[in-house]
């Protein structure tokens, strides 16, 4: 990380211009934190990527409309993700905005509403909400326990809320970018299953905004899988209000303004690795020397996403032959006799055979770290990928298999 760029608290308030709020509005039993509302003033340019599922949620529906406008807030409930209900969803979402937008006296069009929780459950009247509303709105301020409040309000089955900041000293002053996220279970590329909050007071044109964005998904968010399922609601919004007072960020300033939201970004893609549902190890895949780009994740992905391979990792059982049996499976031409194969800085698998390794010693290891880096060189090409999984455990089906009770 470039020296002009620092880790600072406050989360999405770090930047100027932003206030945010939460409240227990009875999706969850109370006391639970469980509708956040997060505004901006000047009213910000916004970017913004999205589930590819072809059964989006109301919210996604409701923000790829609204995207282009100028955005004024941004209101988000667990416990509750308003897809496919037998309420009118989408009807549902635009009246919670224009709620929102009465109390702020600001156009409704200018808020976006998004949702995270059980499919299939319709929402309550939003007649009921407006004393959560007036709550909400009362409530706004820019101090880090606002941010950390909100971050609380948007977690469903995750065990620690996830937020972080950054402040960039560019050639004309300092830019501060913050943000927070959700996501434990259901998590698979193709945006990763989340939402994802990401507010900024630098001045950046909405195309730039939205490249910057793609870029620093690409390497991050969508590097992640948990159990390679998508949800309906997957959404990133990132807004920018120009608030700090500096002008357009030029080239040099915008790589920096770059290189801090990657690193935003992929902090946060750890943080819901280690928080992943009843996961006890963040697993981090490094395909090197891979022969293009989609060679190297689809490679990390296959890997990622194998059972076996996951579950041998909670054992703490440095079982190459699952990883070696998954590359077998992958759409990728791979010659077994180039692949090399680490479990930390350890070869355990070279040339078409295994390498000797002390298996206790190793056990050992493996059972300390909550961290476990596994390395697949395929010696074919100068790409390389990291992706972002975890181990699978029995805590895993148990929420699971209760998730609606």
């Amino acid at each position: 990380m470039s020296t002009a760029i620092t880790t600072v608290h406050g989360g999405i308030c770090a930047p100027q211009g932003y206030r945010a709020s939460a409240v227990h509005a009875g999706f969850y039993p109370p006391p639970r934190l469980d509708q956040a509302l997060i505004t901006s003033n000047p009213p910000a340019t916004a970017a913004g990527m999205f589930t590819t599922s072809q059964f989006p949620a109301a919210g996604v529906t409701l923000c790829k409309k609204r995207i282009n406008n100028p955005i004024a807030g941004i209101i988000v409930n667990s416990g509750n993700a308003n897809a496919w209900t037998t309420r009118d969803g989408l009807q549902c979402a635009e009246d919670i905005c224009a709620a929102i937008a009465t109390l702020l006296n600001a156009p409704a069009e200018n808020f976006l509403h998004l949702s995270t929780g059980v499919i299939g459950k319709d929402m309550p009247p939003v007649e009921s909400l407006h004393e959560a509303f007036n709550t909400l709105v009362h409530g706004l301020g820019n101090s880090p326990e606002h941010a950390a409040r909100a971050a609380h309000a948007i977690m469903t089955t995750d065990t620690i809320h996830k937020e972080t900041a950054r402040q960039i000293i560019t050639s004309t002053g300092t830019i501060t970018i913050g943000g927070m996220t959700k996501g434990s279970g259901m998590i698979s590329p193709n945006l990763a299953t989340l939402l994802t909050f990401i507010t900024t007071d630098a001045a950046l044109t909405k195309t730039d905004l939205q490249e910057c964005l793609c870029n620093a998904v690409d390497v991050s968010l969508n590097c992640l899988t948990i159990d390679g399922d998508m949800s309906t609601n997957d959404s990133v919004i990132l807004l920018a209000n120009g608030a700090a007072g500096q002008p357009p960020l030029n080239e040099n300033d915008k790589a920096l303004f770059c290189e801090a939201l990657k690193d935003i970004l992929t902090e946060l893609t750890i943080l819901m690795a280690h928080d992943a549902e009843g996961a006890t190890k963040c697993i981090m895949i490094d395909i090197i020397n891979a022969d293009s780009n989609d060679a190297a994740r689809t490679v990390g992905l296959a890997v990622a996403n194998s059972l076996l391979v996951k579950t041998a990792v909670h054992g703490n059982d440095a079982n190459w032959g699952r990883i070696l049996a998954r590359l077998g499976k992958t759409s990728v031409h791979i010659n077994p006799y180039s692949v090399r194969i680490l479990f930390a800085d350890t070869i355990v698998f070279e040339k078409g055979h295994a390498v000797p390794f002390d298996e206790k010693k190793m056990k050992n290891s493996l059972a300390d770290t909550d961290e476990i880096a596994i390395t697949i060189d395929l010696n074919n090409g100068t790409f390389r990928q990291r992706i972002f999984t975890c181990d699978l455990s029995a805590e895993y089906v148990k929420i699971n298999a209760s998730y609606r009770s």
